[in-house]
């Protein structure tokens, strides 16, 4: 079937919007913006679509943020619990990244998490694990794929030291090992 046999299922030109069509475009627009935005909406700005709807389907989005970049901290996840609380207090002041959010938010998670003693050893390794393969930027920008090689090294707690080796080139394979008191693992 060609597409020139295809008819519009709505009377009217495809492109030519009404202006009730523009009207909820520009208010499904504002709710976007209301949803992902840093600080919370005014109450006026809420009012329009419901103050406890808006701040239920934020903390949400929220939530899903984290749910995605915990992943990206496998050694950290050990310790769920703590991690959460960290991750969500953390991921409530930043900005939300354009492209490879999980990977910022990760990123920023395992920083936030090496301030926490319980939390500290796995978060270093993670960090070096995900700074391996990409380049941390500033809140809101997106981290980029690391290109270069990359030589790591964060120490155990326990005695010893976990190191990560790549080669040049976005895709290459990231070596790691573990060395302990007295030898390499």
């Amino acid at each position: 079937m060609d597409n020139e046999d295809l008819t519009p299922l709505s009377p009217g030109e495809p492109g030519d919007p009404t202006p009730a069509d523009r009207g909820l475009a520009d208010r499904q627009a504002l709710l976007a913006r209301l949803l992902v935005a840093e600080e919370a909406p005014s109450p006026l700005e809420a009012e329009a679509f419901g103050a406890s709807g808006l701040e239920r389907t934020r903390a949400i989005l929220l939530h899903k943020r984290v749910d995605d970049a915990l992943p990206l901290l496998p050694r950290s996840a050990a310790r769920q619990h703590e991690l959460r609380h960290v991750a969500l207090s953390c991921v409530a002041r930043l900005p939300r990244a354009p492209r490879r959010a999980g990977v910022a938010d990760a990123l920023a998670i395992a920083e936030a998490a090496c301030a926490h003693a319980a939390l500290a050893p796995a978060a270093r390794i993670d960090s070096m694990l995900l700074r391996t393969r990409f380049i941390p930027r500033p809140p809101g920008v997106s981290p980029t794929p690391r290109a270069a090689p990359f030589v790591g090294r964060t120490a155990r707690p326990e005695g010893g030291s976990v190191w990560a080796l790549k080669g040049p080139g976005a895709e290459a394979s990231v070596r790691i090992w573990e060395t302990r008191k007295g030898g390499i693992s």
